[in-house]
């Protein structure tokens, strides 16, 4: 029964964790570059390599939040 609990908790957070990558996947990579390709700004111009910058370190963010989350499915006890 203790197997059976630790699984749904591993279970659990692995979906915790995956929900934030979706969630880092949308705020930090979609979002922007929607944004840019609608011409939609907050004034200031930083260029695309700052954009391109950004966006980049949110999707390894949420590469890297998958990554952890299938780890921790990884560890289940049968």
């Amino acid at each position: 029964m203790a197997n059976l609990i630790e699984n749904e908790r591993s279970k659990l957070t692995a979906t915790f964790v995956n929900g934030l990558s979706i969630t880092s996947m949308a705020a930090g990579f979609f979002t922007p570059w929607v944004a840019a390709t609608l011409g939609i700004h907050n004034g200031r111009h930083h260029g695309y390599f700052w954009l391109t910058l950004a966006t980049l370190t949110w999707l390894v963010i949420a590469f890297a939040l998958h990554w952890l989350a299938r780890r921790l499915l990884g560890g289940l006890r049968e």
